[in-house]
This record gives structure tokens, C-alpha cells and sequence, in this order.
């Protein structure tokens, strides 16, 4: 996942994602087994599958797939596997996924749905009074039952997450207005080729 080659970064992508059908992150015995293969690998800087995931945001080819595998390991996210820190996992899969609740706000597909329930649920297992609030917008969403403007409710969203993560707010916003202008630029170069 560290190749700079799309090709070889899609089946990678491919390859993780048949890994988790297999071997969900939910279950301890299976992250034993991946910690256990990592440390065989001597891959002593690995930052983590979300940071290696953020690069699949800088290509069309690829963006649907990270989407897809940044929804599945939510629940996850703070898993050491996923997140190394265990602090910035869960904030950053919301800010990554949020762009896709956005754009199917009026009328969210099943996948939409799907990332609301998992957002909901780990913010109701934090057991966290400001994460709370966030669980109910995104179970409003899932519903479609929220009864203001798609502008509010990111508002909303973008609140309880500041008010939750204070503390690495910025970093996050920082670190997503990167890969923002990397899409960008890739999105100009595509369109000028």
C-alpha cells in the first residue's frame, strides 16, 4: 500500500479488502494474527491502515474503495492496526466518510446508511455525554428523519466532533486540507489529459 504506482495501490486496496471479509478486526484472535505477521515483517514504521488508506482519497480509480474499507474499519478504528496512536482513528474516519453523507444527504443510498450506523454505534460504545449527540444525528440521518438543512447538520456533526476531539481538531483539519488539495490537483491533471 506504500507503492506510488495506482495499479499496484488498487490491488493492494482489493487485497485488504478480501483480508477483512476474512479476518474482521472485530475479533481479537484475528488482530493477534495480523500484529504477529506485522512484527515477522519487521515493519517498524508502519503508521497504520488509515494513514495508508488516505492515499486512495487522491485518485478517482481508487476513492470508492478506500470509501468502502474507512466505513468498514470504523468500528475498529482504534484498533493499534488501524490507528498506531488510538486517538486520531475514529475522529478521522468521520471526517474521510463525511463528504459521502454529504452528497447523498437529500436521499442517502444504502452505503450512506450503513456508515451512520457505524459512526452512531461507536459513538454509543465510547460512552462519551458529547459523542452521544453525534450517535443521535447520525441515527437522524440513517432515518432520514433530520429536519433541517444539509448546512446545519454538518454544522452539527462538525461541532459534537470538535467538542468530543478538541485536542486534534486541528491536526485533522490540517491533515485533510492536504489530501484535499492532493485531489485537487489530481482531479485538474485528469481533466487536462
Amino acid at each position: 500500500m506504500e507503492s506510488d504506482f495506482e495499479f499496484e495501490y488498487l490491488m493492494a486496496l482489493r487485497l485488504l479488502n478480501r483480508l477483512l471479509a476474512h479476518m474482521p478486526l472485530d475479533k481479537a484472535e484475528n488482530r493477534e494474527k495480523l500484529e504477529k505477521l506485522q512484527a515477522q515483517l519487521k515493519w517498524a514504521d508502519f503508521a497504520g491502515l488509515q494513514q495508508l488508506l488516505l492515499k486512495g482519497f487522491t485518485s478517482v480509480t481508487t476513492t470508492d474503495l478506500t470509501l468502502q474499507l474507512f466505513s468498514v474499519l470504523t468500528p475498529v478504528s482504534k484498533v493499534a492496526m488501524v490507528d498506531p496512536s488510538q486517538a486520531i482513528g475514529f475522529p478521522l474516519s468521520v471526517l474521510c466518510l463525511l463528504p459521502q453523507l454529504i452528497q447523498h444527504f437529500e436521499s442517502p443510498n444504502q452505503f450512506c446508511k450503513d456508515v451512520a450506523e457505524r459512526i452512531a454505534q461507536v459513538c454509543l460504545e465510547e460512552k462519551n455525554p458529547k459523542l452521544a449527540n453525534l450517535a443521535h444525528v447520525m441515527t437522524l440521518y440513517k432515518t432520514h428523519s433530520y429536519t433541517r438543512d444539509c448546512a446545519t447538520w454538518v454544522s452539527v456533526v462538525c461541532r459534537y466532533l470538535h467538542e468530543a476531539y478538541a485536542d486534534i481538531t486541528l491536526n485533522m483539519v490540517t491533515y485533510l486540507a492536504e489530501v484535499s488539495s492532493a485531489v485537487k490537483s489530481q482531479l485538474y491533471y485528469s481533466f487536462q489529459g
